[in-house]
C-alpha cells in the first residue's frame, strides 16, 4: 500500500511541475490582422452607398460592380443605402483570405437583400 501512496504523489507532483510550464510571452492574435476582399455588384434600380460597420466603402451605380476592398474578416455589419426606396442593413460572415462579391438583388416587389459569393482565395 506505501507505494500506491509514494507512486501516487510521484505522479502528481509531476503533474502540478508540468501543468507549470506555460510560455507566457506569446502574444496574442489581434482579429484586426484577419482580412477578406470583397466587392459590391448593386443588381437593384438605383445607385447604393455601401458601408462596412459603419464605414463607406463604396458607391455602386445600378448595374455595376465595384472594385475589391479588403476588409476585416469575421461576421460584418453591411449597409446599402439608397437614395429611395428600402435600404439594406444585414449581418454577413467574411471569411479570411478569401475574395467575395456581395451582390444586392431586387425582386418584383422593390424588396432588396444582399446574396454572398465566394469568388475564390486571394
Amino acid at each position: 500500500m506505501s507505494k500506491n501512496k509514494l507512486l501516487f504523489l510521484v505522479s502528481m507532483a509531476m503533474l502540478i511541475y508540468l501543468s507549470g510550464c506555460v510560455d507566457t510571452s506569446v502574444e496574442n492574435i489581434s482579429p484586426q490582422d484577419y482580412k477578406s476582399s470583397v466587392r459590391f455588384e448593386n443588381e437593384a434600380g438605383a445607385a447604393a452607398t455601401i458601408a462596412v460597420d459603419g464605414s463607406q466603402v463604396s458607391t455602386v451605380a445600378s448595374g455595376q460592380m465595384s472594385s475589391y476592398v479588403e476588409v476585416n474578416s469575421g461576421s460584418r455589419n453591411i449597409q446599402a443605402t439608397y437614395p429611395s426606396g428600402q435600404n439594406i442593413n444585414e449581418s454577413i460572415s467574411l471569411e479570411t483570405d478569401l475574395r467575395i462579391t456581395i451582390s444586392i438583388v431586387e425582386d418584383s416587389t422593390g424588396a432588396r437583400s444582399l446574396v454572398k459569393h465566394i469568388d475564390g482565395y486571394r
